[in-house]
């Protein structure tokens, strides 16, 4: 509740759509939260991808400053969620979100998404915006 009322009064909020960070550097199955607070909140979703990450906070910790790269793509709305089953609609939404965020994301890096059958439909959303150009080894 909180959250939502933030968001309605204009504060940004992120948040990990998986609800954790990944051990392996690709990307977990998103979880419904964020789709519902944004849902609910009726505002815009901005995806962003960090990428360099693995290393970043080994190299803080040796009091250097790391090189991390924060894509972020256009704002997009979300749906209302319609009579009918919601949880379906939810996990659809989440979906999409994760799917942009796989396709800022260099192939090695997303995860459960890599094989999904509609990220090249996301794909080509990522090199409409210039987000795609990353490198693949990355």
């Amino acid at each position: 509740k909180v959250a939502i009322d933030r968001m309605r009064d204009g504060v940004l909020v992120g948040i990990a759509p998986e609800g954790t960070r990944s051990t392996s550097g690709g990307l977990l199955a998103g979880l419904p939260g964020a789709a519902f607070l944004a849902v609910h909140a009726g505002v815009p979703v901005l995806p962003v991808a960090l990428l360099h990450t693995a290393t970043a906070f080994g190299e803080l910790k040796r009091l250097r400053r790391p090189h991390m790269v924060m894509k972020v793509g256009p704002a997009f709305t979300v749906p209302p969620l319609t009579a009918g089953n919601r949880s379906a609609q939810l996990e659809r939404i989440t979906e999409d979100m994760m799917l942009r965020l796989a396709a800022m994301l260099p192939a090695a890096r997303r995860g459960v998404y890599a094989n999904h059958t509609r990220l090249p439909e996301f794909i080509d959303w990522a090199k409409a915006n210039g987000l795609a150009e990353a490198e693949e080894n990355r």
